[in-house]
């Protein structure tokens, strides 16, 4: 008789539908979520795919990108793009290479994506904006907010933004930040939607999407 009623606990304890999702991405960086406390994980992504210089690899707890568009310091017009700024400062040109002679490590994708993360359908319209190549595509997208955040909002579409964060003067080629936008799209959606940051170490920079607050 006990025998059965220990054997009949141990199923019932199996069937219970478990509450915390463990997701293992890459070496020490594991992260335990609830599950309907959205979906947050870092993972070290392939090199091969990327063209930024980053030193070291980056290990970290992912933060809350569900930033709104006042945290960010992006109210201010001047810190919106994109801007096709033609000037030949190449102080911080080095900082995402364009032309693939630094050395190649690994950046670091964090998502962290909630009911309150933005429509992944957003956030591809602003990589299909961004990265249009007869447009935006060519242009240079700089880090231009001196202070607060040290963000500068990219652009915008439906309930989605995207920034570039970083050093001040921090350049990117706007197709190669649509690429990125576009990765956190594809790699952090979770029921219709998504939100994440790329973070590469060297250089101080970041490129995040978060939920438009306008």
């Amino acid at each position: 008789m006990n025998f059965f009623i220990i054997i009949t606990m141990l199923f019932l304890s199996s069937s219970l539908p478990r509450t915390v999702l463990t997701l293992g991405m890459a070496i020490d960086s594991s992260a335990s979520v609830s599950e309907d406390k959205g979906f947050n994980f870092a993972v070290e992504l392939d090199p091969q795919t990327f063209d930024a210089v980053d030193a070291f690899r980056f290990d970290h707890e992912t933060s809350n990108v569900d930033f709104t568009t006042q945290e960010l310091d992006l109210d201010n017009p001047e810190n919106d793009g994109p801007d096709n700024d033609d000037s030949k400062d190449v102080d911080f040109t080095n900082t995402l290479s364009r032309r693939g002679l630094e050395p190649v490590l690994f950046p670091v994708l964090s998502c962290e994506t909630s009911d309150a993360s933005p429509y992944v359908k957003d956030v591809y319209d602003i990589a299909d904006w961004v990265g249009n190549r007869k447009l935006q595509g060519q242009w240079d997208c700089r880090q231009t907010n001196i202070g607060g955040s040290k963000c500068h909002r990219v652009q915008w579409s439906g309930s989605a933004e995207a920034a570039l964060c970083g050093p001040y003067g921090l350049v990117v080629r706007c197709n190669v930040f649509a690429d990125r936008v576009r990765t956190i799209a594809d790699r952090c959606a979770r029921k219709g939607k998504a939100g994440g940051k790329l973070v590469f170490t060297t250089s101080g920079a970041s490129i995040i999407v978060y939920h438009k607050s306008r």
